[in-house]
Formats: structure tokens, sequence, C-alpha cells
């Protein structure tokens, strides 16, 4: 039965009650559809409704009204056939609880709301969602105004603990006013809700359970304390525990309360026998730890043997796994204790005799204890009545703990639980704040840099409060060096396990091309219950020195942009940050220890290790020890990758001859160096000379804390250098005039390549190379005050600069004689194009930098025979390894065939049965079906045969009628 609805309502009626818009639809799931712009026109329907309904007068609605039945019935189909569009209008003062949050603001951001629910009872949720898309533009509403985006409100659900997809549980589209109820399980919920809107829009939520709706911080607090499915759990099993201590002296009912009992704690009985002894040693264990834990004074002496009265397990409290983690003690196995002590047999066999007596002895107490009415039991019933005592004082929070160590055990038959599906929205949480200066703009910084010791292995998910517009969270791993990964540069939920060293968490962030003021930034670890990770000091540090060196790049053979030495005084942690002037460049950081990798780390145009504890040594810098580190930069693109023309490449290489000059100051620096501390808060470049952003350069930033500064050193590592200029100075011993040589060799090599002048080409070549053997003494002379052979050139112009004109003159006249240029080498050779290099170069003879076979014959002696023979011995070895290997394999797959074939045989076989099983099935059904059909015909055709007999019996019968009726008649006569 419908009732008969009066087809108008008042138009404040209408504004004030949720209506679903013409054309609009609640989507539930994650198919939204588009809406057009017409959707608007609900206003104008509901309002030309108003105005037809206002201009009839009373009268002729009471005449309608009285015409029309008040009851009419309809079928179900004809009801859904007449009305496609049902509205109901829901008054929000029927709720409990009501929450309305309007927010009005002409911008693009989508605002977001977190909701808290738990409840024991299905919940159902009314939201009302308005949205403001439009605000006084003419011809806004007209037909042939631009399509107009409609308000949006999202429901998901929300887990911090999990990247998987959000489910999506409401999507609203409107353009005025749309309500929906969403309706969700018993339980604990944690649901995101996301509204956008140009203008503005207005959220109405009513509920009958309670709820909590706000930021995440108002929200997240909530979800700390046990759910409701939980607590009310815990206290089932803890009061089916009082129930049997309770009942424990008597017999009657004593057995219905361990039966209740397990009930409680064993819901779902398991068809895995190794699963349900596991979860009641879970229970048993548990229950035991939080006796303990409950006697704050000296617990009654027989209280293990009372609880071991109750739950029947001798082996239960064994002392190598009473102290134990729950995790571990389920995993533990039972075995017989190891001893290095041998015995005889007959030591093990009395051995083994006596425990079994002791332990047959120790049953029968157990089960007299468990038996009313004696001795034994009256002590263990009062025993346990004086642990239920303290229980009971505040049993929900014990219930809790004993729910919350059988969760903590991580057993498969805690799943088994309706709270376990809580699990997920079980969180603790714990901030830490720390403050940063201003910075200006372009301005790389450390924020926060702190240890953390992991008490237990758990879940974790940290996450970053800050107004900076680029700030990035690294973790690391201080006993292996991996950093936790990270998806779209920020750190996913992963598994903390605990270790020796902790974790230390580094936070690095610029500040772009604006500039940023003070403020304060909030890092929160979020976790799955208490303990969470903790600080290894307190407060934490916010002030950090960093230094910076920088430094152009020259390239070279082995792409390393640079090496530096690191000597620390006392142990502590050092950030270290790279980044070079060319942002697409793969770039490479490494750390060194007696020339092995200690960490490395990768990026594209810059790359960072975020934490690294030097330790520290009193030994000298130039040693390699734990107390020196080396750094070491490597290119991995070509390392030209930056684009430098050739005039730029010559100041570059021009930079060596300005550090030459300023040798002579050097000193000076140092002693500067030696007075001024060595980091500072400010960053200074390595060279004086201004920034050219022209020319590739790097920069190497390491940040320590103020407090340590002064105890950390960064020197450019020369170890390498000095080696070879030690090993030259060896060679130059053992053999004078080797560098001389080798210089004259190398000019002379140089000079056939060079572009000659013209005045040049008569000099007779005896004069130049008697020349050549002038500058040649002049540049090992050079050599021996300090420089290495890298710079001869170099210093050859430096000389030029600082002697005589006659001394000038002759040094020009002998370069011109050997045709080279009174200037560096580098740039000559770059004048000259490449189609020119690579024609002279045609005729070089490098036959004799190829190796190849010796043409002259080769002793052969023994040690060379013994050494083919077991070379040839190692090939024939590895061959035939390599043909049983191959041989074993063709075995086990020719068997792998056989099995195949018989498999396919066999298949083949069991279709043919069932064929002829099914063929027969299908014979006996027409056989038996055929056979009902002879019988019926069989009993058709004797029934026609008897009625044709009783057919030929009835005219005999009627024939001696008449005679008799007429005899009748001539009686009567």
């Amino acid at each position: 039965m419908i009732s008969q609805c009066v087809p108008f309502n008042s138009q404040g009626n209408v504004a004030s009650q949720p209506v679903l818009g013409k054309d609009e639809t609640a989507d539930y799931g994650v198919n939204d559809t588009v809406h057009p712009a017409e959707g608007v026109s609900l206003e104008k329907d509901l309002i030309s409704q108003t105005t037809a309904t206002q201009e009839k007068s009373q009268e002729e609605l009471t005449t309608i009204n009285n015409s029309v039945s008040k009851e009419i019935w309809l079928d179900f189909e004809d009801f859904c056939v007449c009305f496609q569009t049902l509205y109901i209008f829901h008054k929000p003062s029927s709720y409990c609880l009501n929450f309305q949050k309007s927010e009005f603001k002409f911008s693009d951001e989508r605002v977001s709301y977190h909701l808290f629910m738990d409840s024991l009872k299905p919940i159902e949720l009314l939201i009302c969602f308005s949205a403001l898309v439009r605000w006084g533009e003419s011809g806004a509403l007209t037909k042939n105004s631009p399509p107009i985006e409609p308000g949006l409100l999202t429901v998901e659900t929300v887990s911090w603990k999990s990247l998987k997809p959000r489910d999506l549980v409401v999507t609203i589209h409107t353009y005025a006013t749309k309500a929906t109820v969403v309706r969700l399980p018993v339980g604990r919920h944690m649901l995101l809700f996301t509204a956008y809107s140009p203008v503005g829009h207005s959220i109405h939520i009513c509920s009958m359970a309670t709820f909590v709706i706000g930021d995440e911080d108002v929200v997240l607090p909530n979800f700390e304390p046990e759910s409701y499915r939980f607590t009310e759990q815990a206290l089932t099993i803890l009061k089916a525990v009082g129930h049997v201590i309770a009942n424990f002296k008597d017999k009657a009912k004593l057995p219905a309360a361990l039966k209740d009992l397990q009930t409680a704690h064993y819901p779902i009985p398991f068809q895995d026998k190794e699963l349900t002894a596991q979860h009641f040693r879970v229970f048993h264990i548990s229950l035991w730890r939080l006796m303990k834990k409950a006697q704050i004074t000296k617990p009654p002496p027989n209280t293990k043997f009372a609880f071991r009265a109750v739950v029947l397990d001798l082996d239960l409290l064994d002392s190598s796994l009473e102290e134990a983690s729950l995790a571990e003690w389920v995993d533990a196995k039972y075995s017989v204790p190891t001893s290095d002590k041998d015995y005889s047999p007959e030591e093990v066999a009395a051995a083994i005799k006596i425990q079994a007596m002791w332990r047959g002895t120790y049953v029968r107490l157990l089960m007299k204890a468990r038996t009313p009415d004696t001795k034994e039991n009256a002590s263990v019933a009062d025993t346990l009545q004086k642990v239920w005592a303290v229980l009971e004082q505040n049993m929900e929070q014990y219930a809790i703990s004993l729910l919350r160590l059988m969760f903590k055990s991580k057993c498969k038959s805690m799943e088994s639980y309706p709270c376990y599906q809580d699990e997920e929205t079980k969180i603790a949480f714990a901030d830490y704040t720390v403050t940063y200066t201003d910075q200006p703009p372009n301005t790389w910084f450390i924020v926060f840099r702190e240890t953390f010791l992991v008490p237990q292995d758990m879940i974790l998910v940290p996450k970053v409060y800050t107004t900076l517009p680029v700030c990035m969270l690294h973790i690391v791993n201080n006993d292996t060096m991996e950093q936790v990964p990270k998806v779209f540069q920020k750190v996913v939920p992963y598994l903390y396990t605990k270790n020796k060293k902790g974790y230390t968490f580094v936070a690095e962030a610029y500040t772009g091309d604006m500039y940023v003021s003070s403020s304060r930034w909030k890092l929160r670890l979020i976790g799955s219950y208490h303990p969470l990770p903790c600080l290894s000091r307190d407060p934490p540090c916010n002030t950090f020195a960093i230094k910076e060196i920088r430094d152009y790049y020259i390239p070279n053979d082995k792409k390393i942009i640079f090496r530096y030495s690191v000597k620390v005084a006392l142990p502590h942690p050092v950030t270290i940050h790279v980044r070079t002037s060319k942002p697409d460049v793969f770039i490479k950081l490494q750390i060194l220890e007696n020339e092995e990798v200690i960490v490395s780390s990768t990026g594209k145009g810059q790359a960072i290790i975020p934490a690294i504890n030097f330790l520290g040594n009193e030994k000298v810098l130039s040693s390699q020890s734990h107390g020196e580190k080396h750094e070491e930069l490597i290119t991995l693109g070509s390392p030209d990758s930056h684009t430098i023309s050739e005039g730029q490449k010559s100041s570059g290489t021009s930079k060596g001859t300005r550090k030459g000059k300023e040798k002579s100051s050097e000193k000076e620096r140092t002693a500067k160096e030696k007075q001024a501390p060595r980091f500072e808060p400010q960053m200074y470049a390595a060279h004086p000379q201004q920034e050219d952003p022209n020319k590739p350069y790097w920069i190497l930033r390491l940040v320590t804390e103020h407090n340590e500064a002064e105890f950390f050193e960064v020197k450019k590592d020369t170890e390498r250098t000095d080696e070879i200029r030690a090993m030259k100075q060896a060679w130059e011993m053992t053999e004078p005039g080797r560098s001389i040589k080798a210089a004259q060799a190398r000019l002379h090599y140089l000079s056939q390549f060079i572009r000659k002048t013209p005045d040049a080409e008569c000099v007779p070549v005896s004069e130049s190379q008697t020349k050549a053997g002038e500058e040649g003494s002049m540049l090992w002379k050079k050599w021996q005050a300090g420089k290495g052979m890298k710079d001869l050139a170099k210093s050859t112009n430096s000389e030029s600069g600082g002697s005589s004109p006659a001394g000038k003159e002759e040094r020009d006249q002998s370069l011109r004689r050997e045709n080279i240029r009174p200037r560096s080498r580098s740039p000559t050779i770059l004048e000259m194009s490449p189609q020119l290099i690579r024609k002279k170069l045609e005729c070089v003879d490098i036959n004799q930098y190829i190796r190849k076979t010796n043409i002259e014959p080769l002793l052969q002696t023994d040690e060379l025979n013994q050494q083919q023979a077991m070379q040839k011995a190692e090939e024939v070895h590895q061959f035939r390894q390599y043909r049983a290997r191959l041989l074993s394999i063709r075995d086990i797959e020719q068997e792998e065939r056989f099995k195949e074939k018989d498999r396919v045989l066999e298949m083949y076989g069991e279709m043919r049965d069932s064929l002829d099983e099914a063929r027969q099935k299908i014979f006996n059904i027409r056989e038996e079906y055929r056979n009902k059909l002879l019988e019926a015909e069989r009993l058709r055709l004797e029934a026609q045969a008897a009625e044709e007999a009783a057919s030929r019996v009835e005219p005999e019968k009627k024939v001696p009628a008449p005679d008799t009726h007429k005899k009748k008649k001539e009686k009567k006569k």
C-alpha cells in the first residue's frame, strides 16, 4: 500500500532538505559518470512547481483531494514502471550525532577530512554534500553557458601501514545538494573525505553511532586505544578465566566453566592439529605472564603449581622458554638439552627412569588438585582466588594486556578472532619537532638527523610535516648501511628489525628560488603498538655545521671528479652531499677505506650519503686506517658530458698556472686556516676566484654538528700522487738521466704532429736536438724542485714569464728551430682541425704496441711442459664436467618425457573409460526407456484384446432377453 502524497512542498522545506538533483546520481565504486551541465535544472523545476501550486486556490486543491481515493493499491511491477525516481527526505534532527562543515574559497584545492568510527553494531552514515559551483556570473544557468564542473566528494578507506590502493566507498557529483547513506560493517573504520568545489562546499554528516571528524591531528589519537571488538573479546576471555577460578571447587560447575573458557579463547576449531596446539600454548603462556605481571608483591609459593593445575600443561613453564619473547616461544621446538659431558648408557637409563617416576608423581598431584573436595584442590583454589582478586580490580586493562600478548605472538590462529580485522587501523604514534633558521634562496641544508633505536621488530611509517618547498627524508640502517626503500621520494611502510646501532633519520631540504623564513619541522612515527623507536639522545639536535668545497671539473681518463681525505678525532656521523652544475649527469659518490668501498650512492645531478659514522684514530693523516677515509666521486657518463667551448677549456686548463702563482701565499692561508675553526655555519668556496657559470663545476658539502666540527678535518688526497713521485725518484736514482731522455722523446714525438711555421722549415735537425737537450736539462731542474711531469709545459710558461729578455730571446729561437710555439701544447693541438690530426696519425706505426706471437723459438723446459699439461688437464676436466652436466640434463629430460608420455596414456585411458561409462549409462537409460515402452505396448495390447473379448461376449448375453420379457407379460395376463 502506498499512501498518496500531495505533490507539492513549501520552498523552505525543499531548500533545507538534502535532495537529489535532476540527472544526478550517487555513484558507489570507482566508475564515476560525467554529469551534463543541465543538472542545474532541478532548481528551475522546483521553483516552477512551487509557483504553479501557489497559483491554485485552496478550494481547487480540496476538490482535487476529495476526488481521489485516499489509498491506491498497485502491483510492484506497475509501481516500478510508474515511478522511476524515488526521493527520500531525511530529518537530521532524528539522528543522535550531527556534524556540519562549510568551506568557501575560490581555489582548485581539495579539502580533506578524516573520520573515525567504532561500533559493535552495523553502521549507517548519512552524508549530505552541497556544492557552490558558480558565484555572481550572468548567464550561468542558460543553455548556451559553458560546461560547468560539478562539485565532487569522494569517501575512501585509509591505511597508514600499507601501500595498497585505497578502497573507494562512495563518490558524489552534484551541482546543488545531494545525500546518500553509507553502510559500514561492525568494527573500527577510518574514512577520508575529499571535497572539491570551485567556490565552496558544505558537508553534513549524521549517524546514530559515535564518530569523530576533523584533520589528521584530531582523529589520529582515537586509533591508539583498542577497538570496541578487541576490548569485548578480551573481557570475554578474562571473565571466562574468572568463572573457572570461582568454580574450581565446584565439581558440577567446573567442567562447564572450562568448556566456556575454551569457547572464549578458541571460538573456531581448526583442522590443523599443530596450529591448535600452538594456539593453546600461546594462550597458556600469555595467561601465565599476565598473572606474574599482576602480582605486585611476592606471589604465593604454589602459584606455578596452581596454574598448571588449571591448564594441565607440564612443559609449558620450562625455564629455557619462560623468559623468551612470545614470537620466539611459539617457534621453539622441544629438544633435549645438550651437554659437553658424555654419559654412560646406564646413567642415561637411570636418569630417564627417575624423571619418569617424578613426572608420574607430579601428574597425580595435579589431578588431585584438579579434583574438588580434596586438600590439594582447596589449596590451589585459595591461591587462584588471591590472583583473581588482583586481576578483578582492573579487569579491562588486564584483559586487554592478555589479548595483546596473544596477538604479539603472531600466531596464525589469532586471525580467527573477529577483532583481528581492527588491527589494520590500530596505530601508535610519536611526534618529534625541531626548528630551522631563515634560509636564503637556492640553499641546501640539513633539517633533522638523529639515530633511533628499535626495541623490537615492527612495521613503521614516518611522515614529515613541513612548509619547505622541497624536503626529503632518508633512513639508513647503521648496521648494514642500506637505505630504507622509497616510492616517489617518500619512505614506504617498512619492517624495521631490531639491530645494534639503530637507524639514522636524515631530512635534507632545498629552498628553491624563494626566501624561506624560520619555522617548525615535524616528524611523526606511526607504528602498530608501543613501544615505538626511541631517540638515542634527547633532545634532538637542530644546529649543524656545513663545510662546502667548490671546484671546476677537469676531464680525465678515469672519470674521477675529486678525491679527498677525511680524518676525525672522535667518532661521529657525517652527511655528505655532492651536486654538479649539469643537472642531468649521472654521478657516483663512494667512501673508501683501504681502497675498499664502504658505502656508495648514485644520483642524477646530485648524490647524497645520508649518514656515515667515521671512527676516530690517532694515527697520522697520511696512513690509511679506520680514522682516515677517502671520498671519491666518479662520473658515470662521458668525461666531457658538459658542453664547453674551446675557450672555456683553455681557461680551465690555465687554472693550474694561477695555482702556481699563488703558491707563495699558500703558507699564509694555511696559518689562517689553523687559527680559524675548520667548520663554519656559512658556506665558503675552495677557490678564491669568482665562480664562472659557463664552466662545469661541482660542490661537495660535509655536514656535522657544531660541537663536533673542530674534530673533523678534510683535505685533498695526494697519496696516489706522492706514491707516483716517489716511484719516479727511485727510478731516477737507479738510472740517472731517465726523466731527461723521456722528456726529449716526448717532445720529439709531439713535434711531428704540430703545425710547422715557414721560418723553421730550414733549421737543421742536429741543432734542434741540441736545444732540446738544453730544454730537457731545464725541465729536469724544474722537476727536481718539486713539480711533476704533468706540469712541465705549465712550468715552461711560468719560467718564460719571469726570465730576462736575453734568455727569453734564446728560448724563442730554440723553440722556433724545434717548430714549437712558446705556449702550452694543449691550446696548440686544439687549434688544429680534427681532419688534419686524423691525417697526421695515419702514418703512425702502431705495430710496436700490438701484442703478437714471438717469431723466435722458445726453449721447452720441464716447467713449461708441466704448466701446459696442467692447463690442458684443467680444460679436459672442465669439458668432462660440462659433458656430464649435459648428459645428466638429458637423462632428466628423457625421464620427464617418459613420465609425460605415461601421464598422457593414463589420461587417455581414463578418458576412454569415462566415455565407456557414460555410453553405458546412456545405453542403460535407453534400454530402461525401451522396456517401459514395450511394457506399455504389451499392456495396451492386452487391454485391447480384453475389450474385444468383452465386446464379443455381450451380444451373446443380450439375445435371450426379449423371450423372458414376453413370458412375463403372458403371466400378467
